[in-house]
């Protein structure tokens, strides 16, 4: 599996897996739907984000899935979703996988953090069958997965 920063031609590939019925279950920030016009505008300030980073997982030129890395001062805020042809085949682990071992080989000291719905349990599986720890957060309907390099 290869993954390569995502392009403005990847708009609608993008689009399509946001408005799937499963991420938008899973979706910490939002509950419906997002239009091509509200989506172009996203896509085009992640592009120019020297904090935000887009990632396309493919293999054999076929499309996986996307990882978002947000950067904030300390750590990387990560998100991802898998097109629904290749949920369950452990997708999901590799790409978060590759991207903390690529970010981390980049910056020790820095950390990740995965907000994930408690009713998201193929998200939960990952997270903690890649080491993430599990905080404590003020919201119950969520998990907040840690990870911190490991020397």
């Amino acid at each position: 599996m290869q993954l390569r920063k995502t392009k403005y031609s990847d708009l609608k590939t993008l689009l399509g897996w946001a408005n799937d019925r499963l991420v938008i279950k899973n979706s910490i920030s939002r509950n419906s739907k997002v239009n091509i016009k509200e989506h172009s505008i996203w896509l085009k300030r992640n592009l120019i984000s020297r904090k935000n980073n887009i990632y396309i997982a493919s293999k054999k030129s076929k499309l996986i899935g996307m990882i978002r890395t947000n950067r904030f001062k300390k750590y990387y805020l990560i998100s991802y979703s898998i097109d629904k042809k290749y949920r369950n085949k452990g997708y999901g682990l590799k790409i978060v996988d590759k991207i903390t071992q690529k970010l981390f080989k980049i910056n020790k000291k820095i950390y990740f953090k995965a907000i994930v719905k408690k009713e998201n349990k193929n998200s939960q599986k990952i997270f903690k069958k890649l080491n993430f720890s599990i905080l404590p957060i003020k919201n119950k309907n969520f998990f907040e997965f840690v990870k911190k390099y490991n020397i």
